[in-house]
């Protein structure tokens, strides 16, 4: 009669304790899935955008001046320039952000040998190639940041779209003509 007293009690136990292992199983499983949707939105807000993104096309002389030009044939290299938004969530320190220039039939320009490669979209989910990168020390204020692409061969007369990513998300886009 003890036994099976005893017994009871300690299946009663067993059951108490498995269905509490259940609800923190459960509970476990649903913040990890908050934890993952908290994740990504820190991550979209540590994104920096930026503003004004402006692109002047230079020609540079023999003696190293740079001279602004408009003609698709006097132009040397790109001086890509934007303003960065204040934004506290993103720590202090070196930013990179990816400058991705298309040409007038759509194509990214790239050169490997002259710091080209490919960023993820992370919004997309996909891969894009990106044509140069411009670096800054980031102190959450707003800053002035440019970026420059030489690539030591013609451009082709047209317009031409800017993309500029950070942490994977496009956060600024401009445009100009040739």
């Amino acid at each position: 009669q003890n036994l099976n007293t005893s017994l009871t009690e300690t299946k009663a136990r067993l059951d108490e304790e498995s269905s509490a292992k259940a609800a923190l199983i459960s509970e476990k499983t649903q913040l990890e899935s908050e934890r993952n949707t908290l994740g990504k939105k820190v991550d979209v807000a540590s994104a920096i955008k930026v503003s004004n993104v402006q692109v002047s096309s230079v020609k540079v002389t023999n003696s190293g001046k740079e001279k602004t030009r408009s003609k698709a044939k006097n132009v040397d290299k790109l001086k890509i320039c934007f303003h960065t938004e204040a934004n506290e969530v993103t720590p202090a320190g070196e930013e990179t952000f990816y400058l991705r220039i298309i040409d007038p039939t759509g194509a990214p320009l790239a050169i490997e040998s002259l710091g080209s490669g490919v960023a993820q979209d992370k919004r997309n989910q996909s891969d894009v190639r990106y044509t140069t990168t411009a670096t800054t020390n980031y102190n959450n204020q707003e800053t002035d940041v440019c970026g420059y692409w030489q690539p030591g061969q013609n451009f082709v007369k047209g317009k031409y779209n800017v993309e500029i990513y950070n942490k994977g998300y496009l956060v600024g886009k401009g445009a100009f003509k040739l």
